[in-house]
This record gives C-alpha cells, structure tokens and sequence, in this order.
C-alpha cells in the first residue's frame, strides 16, 4: 500500500471483482463501495505507514497483516475510494482476477494481493514484449522504463504500468502501420483501440492519442479506422463526462464544482495560460516535477538519495541523444509531428486536469501535478526522436547497450537504496 492511491485501487479492483462497475455515494461521504471486512484491516495496517517516516511494523503487527482472512460478503463496509472514480474499470481486470482468485483459492488477503500484483506485473511484461516485437524502442523509452519511479510504480497494483504498457503498445502499433505503408490489418485497428480506450479512459490527460486512428484513416482511407476512431471519442467523452458527474471528491475543500471550474476557463482560455505560465515558473515546482518524475517513492515520502537525481537526469539526456534518427521521407515526419503534438498536447492537459478537479478556485498556481504523469508524454516524444528509426551499426549497438546498462545499473541501485533507507527496520 506505498504507492500513491495504491489503497484505493486495490480497494476499486475488488469491487470489479465482485462485479461493482460503478461507485455508489452515501449522504456526505466521498464516492466508494462496499469493501470485504478482511481487506480493509488489511489496507488500514499498511496505511499507518504513509506520511510517516520513523514509522515501521513490527514483527508481530507484519504476522498479523500476513495472516489478515477473508471475511465474507457479511463484513463488507462503505470504504471511500473517491480517486479512482474518474478510471474506467477495464483498467482494473488484471487486479480483479489476482484478487478474485486468491479469495477462491481461500488463501489470506495478503496473499491474494500478491497474486494480483502478480497479476499486474505480469500483464504489463507482456505487453510491453508484444509492443517492443512490433517495434524496437529508442534507447529514450527504455531509460524511462528503468526509471526509480517506473520500476516501483511497475511492481505496485495500480494503474500506472499497466496504463503505460498499454500506451506503449498503441504507439508501437500505430507506427507499426505507419511504416508498412498498408492498409490497417484488423488486428491492429481493434487492438489499438481496445489500448486507447482503456489509456484514456484511465488517464483523461491523453485524450489527444485519440488522434491516431484518425490519423490511419487519412493516410490510408480505410473506413474502419474512422469508425473506430469516432466510436473511441464518443465512448471516451461520454465516460469523462459520466465520471465528471458521478464522481463525490470531498478531499479538497473548493467552493466551486468541476464543472463549474472547467466552463471558467473554456470561456476564458486566457486564465488557464496565466495560471499554467505562473506554475512552471514556480522553481519550487519544477524541482518537484522532476524528482517526482525520476523517483520520489511512498506516497511520495520515500526520496532518492540527492546523488542519484542529476546523474540520472544526465543518463535520460545522453539516452536522448542516442535516440535521435535523421531518416529522411514524408511519412517519417509526418509520424514525428503528430506524436510530438499529441506529447505537447497530453502534458498540458495533464495541468487542466488538476486544475479543474485538485486546485480551489480562483488558482494561483495548480496543485497535485507530479512528474509521473508526464510518462507517457516523455515516451511519444521519444518516439517522435526516434521516427521510425533507422539501421545502426553493431558498434552503435554496443554503444546503446552500454549506455543502457550503466543507466540501469545506477536506476535500480538508486531505487533498492532508497526504498532501504524509507523502509527497512
């Protein structure tokens, strides 16, 4: 339960697994559902962590935890998961299963939350095989991958890795197509937008990838793309608003209602510029946003050890450089510009966002941005450097290896360091 939010996705995972789509709302109380005895102790021992550092288990408080059961459909109780309201449920079938399974196995809650995080991990390694079989990634993609923050959101049953392994997936895909020059076989068209359904319908600051399919049709005119691709708007627009609407988030005391806040600035576009310039020039901010985005564990109580943040920043630049591709042809820049627009796109909705659903209104500068949410807007733009890519040399080759391997090798030292220092004793 150290990953942000993990508490309520796992608690939203078992509601999907006994079959709750939807969040219900009691008379003052944030959205969620009713929640098995067993797992809710289970969550609450765990949740005496967060936010306090010199805090640690006990030898017998962890046996207790391990040996938590499940307690039947009679203990159920009305557990606040206010947060995931806005993800569509497909995003929680692989914690559902894990979950599921483990309470008809009769094994404990602990270890019914191993298996789906299992489950997850499981998941997300596969499709990140099928994506990088379509099409080999820019050594970019990998470093972020091996990223602090990525391989612990990786290892965690939340929506993170497998979001990203789904947008990882569309993008091999839709490159893929791009570079066969053919018509969008029909795998492809339903298995992009089965991905892109669940990305944005999980994380509504990229909704510009629903410009994909959009963009297969122009280039190849085929008539299913476009149908795909209206259906896709239409069900991902009518989730958001549906989400918008359904959803009761008491956790931020704000006089003025999402909706009420995201009308304001449609009609005064001017204000959110205002408000977005003033949070990037925010130094404070921007240091946040990027040891966030490089590894800021916990609930974002668990730090890397200062050394590791420029080294780092210094391996994802040279990991830059390695991907760039200087392929020349129409189709290839025509790729590039529409994954660099949808990246520019994807992150400054990621700031709309939080404004209209986090930040009280009138804002000054917007709150609960981290740099995580800027994963998959960092992948498209590394797409966008590597194109569709090029033929390298085996001494190239070697090159990205090595580079690669120092860059894990001082990622994953930096994650097992830090999560010692937060949580071992």
């Amino acid at each position: 339960m150290q990953s942000p939010d993990e508490n309520q996705h796992v608690a939203r995972a078992y509601l999907l697994a006994h079959g709750d789509l939807t969040l219900s709302t009691l008379p003052s109380r944030n959205s969620g559902g009713w929640v098995d005895g067993g797992l809710v102790s289970f969550i609450n021992g765990y949740m005496t962590l967060p936010g306090h550092p010199a805090r640690h288990l006990s030898a017998s408080e962890r046996a207790q935890l391990d040996n938590t059961p499940w307690q039947g459909e009679r203990s159920r109780v009305y557990f606040e998961i206010p947060g995931t309201g806005y993800y569509l449920p497909l995003a929680y079938l692989p914690h559902a299963v894990g979950l599921r399974a483990g309470e008809w196995a009769g094994l404990s809650v602990d270890r019914s939350y191993r298996l789906a995080r299992m489950a997850v991990l499981l998941a997300c390694l596969g499709l990140l095989a099928w994506s990088f079989s379509l099409l080999r990634p820019p050594p970019l993609v990998l470093a972020v991958l091996l990223l602090p923050m990525s391989v612990f959101q990786l290892l965690s049953p939340s929506l993170d890795g497998l979001t990203t392994s789904l947008a990882l997936l569309a993008i091999s895909i839709f490159l893929s197509v791009l570079r066969g020059g053919r018509v969008t076989p029909r795998w492809a068209s339903w298995t992009l937008a089965t991905s892109l359904l669940i990305v944005v319908g999980s994380r509504v600051h990229l909704l510009p990838m629903l410009l994909m399919p959009f963009f297969l049709f122009w280039k190849h005119r085929h008539r299913r793309d476009l149908y795909l691709g209206i259906g896709l708007v239409l069900a991902s627009l009518g989730w958001v608003a549906y989400a918008l609407l359904s959803t009761t988030d008491l956790r931020v005391v704000r006089s003025h209602g999402t909706v009420e806040v995201l009308r304001h600035y449609l009609k005064s576009p001017q204000d959110y510029v205002r408000v977005v310039w003033r949070t990037l020039l925010n130094a404070d901010l921007r240091d946040f946003y990027f040891r966030s985005f490089v590894g800021n564990l916990g609930w974002l109580d668990a730090p890397l050890r200062p050394f590791f943040y420029p080294w780092l920043g210094v391996g994802l630049c040279l990991c830059a450089l390695a991907s760039l591709s200087w392929r020349k042809g129409v189709e290839d820049v025509q790729a590039r510009t529409v994954l660099l627009a949808i990246a520019i796109a994807s992150a400054s909705l990621v700031f709309l966002a939080l404004l209209v659903t986090w930040t009280p209104h009138p804002a000054s500068v917007i709150s609960g941005v981290q740099g995580r949410y800027f994963v998959v807007p960092v992948l498209l733009t590394a797409y966008a450097l590597g194109g569709f890519g090029r033929t390298r040399g085996l001494w190239l080759q070697c090159m990205d290896g090595l580079l690669l391997a120092a860059f894990a090798g001082l990622s994953l030292t930096a994650l097992i360091l830090g999560l010692q220092d937060r949580f071992a004793g």
